[in-house]
C-alpha cells in the first residue's frame, strides 16, 4: 500500500488522546511516535484494507469510523466491529503475519494514521507498556469475538438491534427535547450488517419500537424517546 506522507493531526488536539493505544508514551518517546506514522484521508466507503491481502503496518483511527467486516462468494457482508477515534486496526493479522482476516471500509469521511510493520515491533520491543498493552488488547479481543459468536446464537433479532442502538448512543447520542438522537453516518443496510441481521428485518423492528413510542426515526436519524423502555429490549452484559 503506497501512501503519501501528509502532515497528522495535532495529537495534543485530540479528544481521543486518551484512548490512543500510543498514548501512554511521553516526552521524546512520544514524538518518535509522531514522526513515525504517515497519515492519510479516506472518503466515505473507500477501503482501508482488503480481506486476504497481506499486511504491512498498522493503522490508527484519529477521526471518523471504520467497519470491518468479512464476506463471502455472495458477497453477503458480516461486520465484526465498528472502529472509532483511538482504535487501531490490522495489528492481529501483522503481529501474526498473516492476511487480513476482514475488510475495513471508512464509514465516513475519516482520517487514519499508519505506522509501518519494523516501526511498530521497534515500538513493542523498546516500551513494555506497549507490549503489555497490545496482549491487553489481544486477550479482549478473544472475548469480544466469544461474545459476538453468542449473541448470533443465543439473542433474538431484536435484543440484537436493541443493543446496537445502546452501543451507538454512546457515540453518536446526542442530548435533545425528545431524548438522545443518533446521528449516525449508517445506512439501514449498515445496521443490518453490524447487527448481523437482513435488512428488512432491521426496518421492521425499527417500525415496531417506533409505534411503541420508544424511538423515532427520520431519516438516517434516529431519537431514543425512552431510554429506559429501550434497554428492557436488550440484554447487555
Amino acid at each position: 500500500m503506497i501512501m503519501a506522507r501528509t502532515p497528522g493531526p495535532e495529537c495534543a488536539l485530540c479528544r481521543a488522546r486518551g484512548a490512543c493505544f500510543f498514548s501512554d508514551l511521553g516526552g521524546e518517546q512520544f514524538e518518535d511516535f509522531k514522526r513515525s506514522r504517515i497519515s492519510n484521508v479516506y472518503k466515505k466507503r473507500q477501503v482501508v484494507f482488503y480481506e486476504g491481502h497481506m499486511p504491512h503496518g498498522i493503522f490508527i483511527v484519529c477521526a471518523g469510523s471504520v467497519k470491518i467486516y468479512k464476506s463471502d462468494s455472495k458477497g453477503h457482508q458480516l461486520t465484526t466491529r465498528l472502529a472509532h477515534q483511538g482504535d487501531i486496526l490490522g495489528y492481529r493479522a501483522l503481529l501474526s503475519k498473516e492476511p487480513y482476516s476482514a475488510t475495513a471500509e471508512a464509514m465516513e469521511d475519516s482520517c487514519l494514521a499508519y505506522i509501518e510493520e519494523a516501526k511498530f515491533r521497534e515500538f513493542l520491543a523498546k516500551h513494555q507498556v506497549l507490549a503489555l498493552k497490545m496482549l491487553t488488547k489481544l486477550a479482549q479481543d478473544v472475548r469480544l469475538a466469544e461474545d459476538k459468536a453468542r449473541d448470533m446464537a443465543m439473542k433474538s433479532s431484536r435484543e440484537r438491534l436493541v443493543e446496537l442502538l445502546v452501543m451507538l448512543r454512546a457515540t453518536y447520542g446526542t442530548p435533545s427535547k425528545e431524548g438522545v438522537v443518533l446521528k449516525m453516518p449508517f445506512t439501514r443496510l449498515d445496521l443490518a450488517e453490524l447487527a448481523g441481521l437482513a435488512q428488512e428485518t432491521v426496518i421492521r423492528l425499527l417500525t415496531e419500537l417506533e409505534e411503541k413510542k420508544i424511538i423515532m426515526v427520520k431519516g438516517r436519524s434516529v431519537t431514543i424517546l425512552n431510554e429506559k423502555a429501550l434497554e428492557k429490549h436488550a440484554v447487555v452484559t
